[in-house]
């Protein structure tokens, strides 16, 4: 196990917490010893999500060594009586997942004693990274939350894919819903992973159409098929171009034309940008993120006509399928801070704790945001669609009369 010097990548504990804090009717308990769940409530309140419906059972030693779960089973009746919660989601912590706790069965014989619906995550922080995390919680609030509902509301969509710990997420489904709207008059049902409530998540079988807009998502889309028939399409729209191919995509999923005053405007902007000077065409990029937000920014900039000299992305790639050769994931924190330091006259597109490790000789833009306490910026502007794409643009145009030493 190597040295941490700035963040460690969360794990996939913490992205199931990310996810299930996000409903209002429902309460967290961490089966495991206060310390671990006190220390991740700075991370979660920075993301804005309420870790006043996050608990811990707290831990003894007869808990870990003679496997004693009384600690749990009055903790679900406790929270059950005194907030009558729709839901408990129960997390073990790492050492819990250790010593095997058979978290399910608690669950199992304890539903009977309780009212509200009891369901067990049962990684603790050794399955994986937080990419393994959001996979397996999608999947898991997929199948445990959708209504059997499964006629489709016509001109509907739901959003699979969204987490509060992606840097620009509000403007991005802001955004998504604008585009959706203005081209088919299509509304939005869910988001999956950033509902409101646990009954939200009844219309997953509803929708017209899935738009999985990161790749852990795809099990549960591919779930949401298998039971309720609904076709899913997995292009996050970066780029005019990626914008254009997304609303092509979605039109035939719903069997509608896009709005041709839409698509006009896309291919405009599609042949100005293609145009711009030579000089910025060489600036060199990096580009530092999620794996769908550094490929789809990647893919823009690549139409462009610049070019990428290192393609990172933040978290393992076990969950991605068939992610591009292009991108690489450091096993260990140093080997991506010597690729860091090593850049020079470049415009880098990553989070905060990279940007701050690269020499000052480059130009910087956060496109991610691992660091919970970071403040962001520029609120108004997403990184996807037309909008996100005007935005990516016009910065790139400010940086390359900065970059000119930049020029191959």
């Amino acid at each position: 196990m190597s040295l941490i010097r700035f963040n460690p990548t969360p794990s996939d504990r913490m992205a199931a917490l990310w996810l299930m804090l996000t409903f209002e009717d429902a309460v967290v308990l961490e089966y495991g010893p206060m310390g671990t769940t006190c220390f991740a409530e700075r991370a979660l309140k920075g993301m804005g999500l309420k870790v006043n419906r996050l608990f811990s059972t707290h831990l003894s030693e007869d808990d870990v060594v003679m496997g004693d779960v009384t600690r749990l089973e009055k903790a679900l009746i406790e929270i059950d009586r005194d907030l009558q919660p729709k839901v408990i989601f129960v997390v073990p912590s790492a050492i819990l997942t250790v010593t095997g706790a058979d978290i399910a069965g608690v669950c199992h014989y304890m539903q009977l004693e309780v009212n509200a619906k009891l369901i067990a995550y049962d990684g603790g922080g050794f399955k994986g990274d937080y990419s393994t995390g959001l996979s397996d919680v999608y999947t898991l609030l997929t199948k445990e939350l959708a209504g059997r509902e499964s006629t489709p509301v016509p001109s509907t969509y739901n959003i699979l894919g969204a987490c509060a710990y992606a840097y620009k997420i509000q403007p991005d489904l802001q955004e998504l819903e604008h585009l959706m709207d203005s081209t088919f008059g299509a509304k939005r049902l869910a988001t999956l992973g950033l509902c409101d409530s646990t009954q939200d998540m009844k219309a997953l079988g509803q929708a017209s159409v899935n738009l999985v807009i990161r790749a852990e998502a795809l099990p549960a889309a591919k779930w949401l098929k298998e039971n309720f028939g609904t076709e899913y399409i997995y292009s996050a729209p970066y780029g005019y171009l990626g914008t254009l191919h997304f609303l092509e995509a979605v039109g035939t999923a719903l069997g509608k034309e896009p709005d041709a005053n839409v698509m006009e405007m896309l291919k405009g902007k599609i042949n100005a940008a293609q145009n711009i000077p030579t000089s910025g065409k060489k600036m060199r990029v990096s580009i530092v993120g999620d794996y769908d937000v550094a490929v789809g920014i990647y893919g823009f900039l690549k139409s462009l006509g610049l070019k990428t000299e290192h393609l990172i992305c933040n978290h393992s790639l076990g969950r991605i399928p068939q992610p591009t050769e292009d991108i690489l994931f450091y096993q260990t924190e140093r080997e991506r801070i010597t690729v860091l330091q090593g850049l020079h006259n470049q415009w880098v597109l990553a989070d905060d704790v990279s940007l701050s490790i690269c020499p000052a000789d480059n130009a910087r833009l956060c496109i991610s945001a691992p660091a919970a306490d970071q403040v962001e910026t520029e609120e108004s502007s997403p990184l996807m669609g037309i909008r996100g794409a005007d935005f990516i643009l016009e910065r790139q145009r400010n940086e390359k009369d900065i970059l000119l030493s930049a020029l191959i």
